[in-house]
């Protein structure tokens, strides 16, 4: 088992944690073990279009017994101190914030622990990142956003050891492991992310050339009538699956008490629905495990593809969709984008774009959910430059 690591960079101007540092995307590679051999199974064969999909795995094409392969496997950044001394930082520097998130939240009818180590504080924390103005609540999801990778690192190391332990029949039967596809999803991107003030030669990043057909102002029109409220008479998955009490109720959101309350982050599911009403083709394809597929991209009452509700696989799916913008200039009204809050690399948010005037990221407007926006006052892209440490923005419109 190798491992290795980029080395520890200390956090930016922007960055909360001025007296921490962060150890970046950590890598580890397992083996991903064959019970039968390449020429009875035609493995050197199917390795390319393996490969296309699962550009994480090789595959050693001269081994001819009991093939192995190797799963190249991206762990979060964490900070280059123990969880304990990680904590203890933690709850010196907000214990005030937490305070005043378990007060807040309470008015919601949410009731939290104030633990550090609580989810349901994380989680609420982190959807208070476009609402508030205070740097100290700021400085607080930011810290989050990288003191939650410990736990989210042991969950894909559990996941990691699963498949390295597992002895596979057939290339289908890899492909049939929830556990595989869970683990790819989990993993830190790649791709560089959208700069603020780029080359604007026009040289876009990634494979695309943006969404033929794509209508903007549909999609943007979308926006404007569910920005907050919930689809929930044809996109109704999200309320039955998190058992809200009124899964049918249309009128919930984010600041809402109650049934109107909405009890899940449907950020990737808003811009998704916003994306279809543009005429954005949806695609299904395999008959194995297709919502976990990558380059798949629906939705179904019965389940909806990953891609299509969760903010890392929105990434995974768009930015080798159609590419990531070289700089936020290039920006077009209905274009997607994804925020990382403190750069981990991990996306924590998906947004819409709903208009833009000439080449200012400040007359760039957003929607979005989990925190329901619509062109909020005082907010636009330039805000979202300002208190978030990477961007990446689609070339959809």
């Amino acid at each position: 088992m190798l491992l290795t690591a980029i080395p520890s960079v200390a956090a930016s101007s922007q960055t909360a944690c001025e007296n921490l540092s962060k150890t970046g995307t950590t890598y580890e590679y397992i083996d991903v073990h064959f019970l039968f051999s390449s020429a009875k199974e035609g493995l050197n064969t199917c390795f390319e279009d393996i490969t296309r999909e699962l550009p994480e795995l090789s595959v050693d094409l001269n081994k001819t017994n009991s093939p192995s392969a190797t799963l190249e496997v991206r762990y979060a950044s964490v900070f280059s101190v123990s969880q304990v001394e990680a904590r203890k930082y933690g709850y010196s520097q907000y214990q005030n914030v937490i305070n005043d998130l378990v007060v807040t939240a309470k008015k919601q009818g949410i009731m939290l622990l104030g633990n550090i180590d609580d989810k349901m504080l994380q989680v609420f924390a982190k959807r208070q990142f476009l609402l508030t103005e205070d740097p100290d609540v700021i400085a607080f999801i930011k810290f989050i956003d990288i003191y939650e990778n410990y736990d989210y690192n042991k969950e894909m190391r559990k996941l990691a050891i699963a498949i390295e332990t597992r002895k596979y029949a057939s290339i289908d039967d890899l492909l049939s492991d929830e556990n595989l596809f869970i683990l790819l999803n989990m993993m830190p991107v790649t791709i560089s992310e959208t700069e603020e003030q780029g080359s604007d030669s026009g040289d876009d990043k990634a494979s695309g050339t943006g969404l033929p057909g794509y209508d903007a102002n549909a999609a943007v029109g979308y926006a404007y009538s569910w920005w907050n409220k919930t689809n929930n008479t044809t996109y109704g998955y999200y309320a039955r699956y998190n058992n809200h009490p009124a899964p049918t109720n249309n009128n919930m959101w984010s600041g809402g008490t109650g049934n109107n309350y909405r009890t899940w982050e449907d950020c990737a599911n808003f811009v998704s629905q916003c994306l279809a009403a543009g005429g954005a083709q949806q695609i299904k394809k395999g008959l194995i495990l297709p919502h976990m597929r990558t380059g798949n991209w629906y939705y179904s009452d019965s389940k909806p593809s990953h891609t299509w509700g969760g903010a890392s696989n929105f990434f995974n799916r768009w930015s080798n969709r159609v590419g990531t913008r070289s700089s936020a200039s290039q920006t077009k009204k209905g274009d997607p984008f994804s925020v990382d809050y403190n750069g981990d690399d991990i996306p924590d948010h998906t947004l819409i774009i709903t208009s833009v005037s000439g080449t200012s990221l400040s007359n760039m407007k957003f929607a979005c959910h989990t925190a329901d926006q619509y062109e909020k006052t005082g907010k636009s892209l330039q805000t979202i430059y300002d208190t978030s440490e990477k961007v990446w923005i689609y070339k959809v419109g």
